[in-house]
């Protein structure tokens, strides 16, 4: 991927990353996508490239407790 990262976002086990165009356009700026075993390694792998690019951490309490909580239902 090329461009500077401009966002983040984890759904279920997926970490998708979110590159600027690196030529300033709006019409070549990328989405890449990280398969995770499970959440709990989307999240740390997020806030390690949000750290790496200097993007404020996000929490995700939230989606972990309800992970959690629906693992320990099975």
């Amino acid at each position: 991927m090329t461009g500077r990262l401009v966002g983040t976002e984890v759904k279920v086990n997926t970490v998708f990353l979110w590159y600027e165009s690196p030529t300033g356009g709006e019409s070549d700026s990328q989405i890449g996508q990280i398969v995770c075993r499970d959440i709990r390694q989307a999240v740390e792998v997020e806030r390690e490239h949000r750290s790496r690019w200097d993007l404020p951490e996000v929490d995700r309490r939230a989606e972990l407790e309800v992970y959690l909580e629906e693992s320990l239902k099975a």
